[in-house]
């Protein structure tokens, strides 16, 4: 726990001082300490390739309502009033026949 708190003090100092922490703990660092720095810093640049947006598929999510205006509905019956109403029917081809 010590050891933590001694770790923190001198980043924190470095941080206040504008001091780059690297070049106090750099001499502290073994081999294997550089190798995964070296690791983590490279792991951080490929992050950057990895897209933050996901497009939208090319086709309609498989039994999601679409809106079908009175004019393309084909019903026998014409609502009340001249103006269409927007009706919501299901995808056809996702309906289940049980």
């Amino acid at each position: 726990m010590q050891g933590g708190a001694i770790c923190r003090g001198v980043l924190s100092v470095c941080d206040e001082l504008g001091i780059d922490a690297n070049v106090v703990v750099d001499s502290y660092r073994k081999e294997r300490h550089h190798e995964s720095l070296e690791r983590a810093q490279h792991a951080a640049h490929l992050t950057q390739y990895i897209g933050k947006g996901v497009p939208e598929p090319p086709f309609r999510r498989p039994g999601s309502a679409q809106r079908v205006s009175e004019g393309q509905r084909k019903s026998p019956f014409k609502p009340r009033g001249g103006e269409a109403v927007p009706v919501l029917v299901r995808d056809q081809r996702h309906e289940r026949h049980w």
